[in-house]
C-alpha cells in the first residue's frame, strides 16, 4: 500500500487532496445563512430605499439620477432596424448607424437563428418518417 492512497478522516489523501469520489461541504445550490438573513434585511428597506431615491430625483441630485438610468437604461445600446437580413446590417454599417463589431453581433445572432430554424425542421423530418416507419412496421 502506497502512501499516496491514505485517505483522513476528513476525505483528503496524504498531500491534502479531496479522494476521488468524496463529497464534502454544502450541497451544490445551498444558500449561507448569513447572506440570507443580510437579502431579508435589505428587502425591508426597499420600500423606504425607493421612497428616498424619488425625494433625491424631485431634488436634482445628479447622482440620483445617474444610478436610474444606468440601473433602468440597457447596458448595451439598443438598435432599431428596419430588416434583419446581411443586406440591412451591411447597410447600417455603411450609414455608420451600427457600428462593425454590432455587425458582427448581429450577424452571429443571425447565423444561429438559422441554425436554430434548421434544428427545428430536421426534427420534424425525423418524427415525419419516424411516424411513416411506425405505421408500416
Amino acid at each position: 500500500m502506497t502512501t499516496e492512497n491514505v485517505i483522513s478522516m476528513d476525505g483528503r489523501d496524504e498531500r491534502g487532496r479531496f479522494a476521488p469520489g468524496k463529497t464534502f461541504g454544502r450541497p451544490k445550490g445551498s444558500k449561507n445563512k448569513s447572506s440570507f438573513k443580510t437579502l431579508e434585511t435589505l428587502r425591508t428597506y426597499g420600500p423606504k430605499a425607493l421612497e428616498k431615491l424619488w425625494q433625491k430625483l424631485d431634488e436634482g441630485d445628479w447622482r440620483a439620477i445617474e444610478f436610474t438610468l444606468k440601473t433602468l437604461l440597457p447596458s448595451n445600446r439598443l438598435i432599431e432596424l428596419y430588416g434583419m437580413d446581411a443586406d440591412d446590417i451591411r447597410t447600417g454599417i455603411q450609414d455608420g448607424d451600427i457600428s462593425p463589431n454590432e455587425g458582427k453581433q448581429l450577424t452571429e445572432t443571425l447565423v444561429k437563428l438559422a441554425e436554430i430554424s434548421d434544428i427545428a425542421e430536421m426534427k420534424a423530418k425525423i418524427e415525419e418518417l419516424s411516424r411513416l416507419i411506425n405505421e408500416k412496421g
